[in-house]
């Protein structure tokens, strides 16, 4: 017979700085920074759509549609 428990597979131990973050709050972060970036460019479109007449989004709004559609195509990639 075998004796296992002297040869037993040990599990590697990570260290604090092994681990790998959470993707979802990769994700999340990767989104604020878009949406910090984008808010500014989005505000300056709806004051030049406000000043023409233009009904549309939101400065927010547009901001958070443009971070919702660039974020997953950083992740796709």
């Amino acid at each position: 017979m075998t004796d296992m428990t002297t040869h037993a597979p040990v599990a590697p131990v990570l260290r604090a700085s092994h681990r790998r973050s959470n993707p979802r709050q990769e994700y999340q972060v990767y989104f604020a920074l878009i949406f910090a970036v984008a808010l500014p460019g989005a505000a300056l479109g709806w004051a030049r759509d406000a000043a023409t007449g233009e009904a549309g989004k939101g400065p927010i709004a547009r901001a958070l549609s443009h971070a919702h559609t660039i974020t997953p195509q950083i992740f796709r990639a």
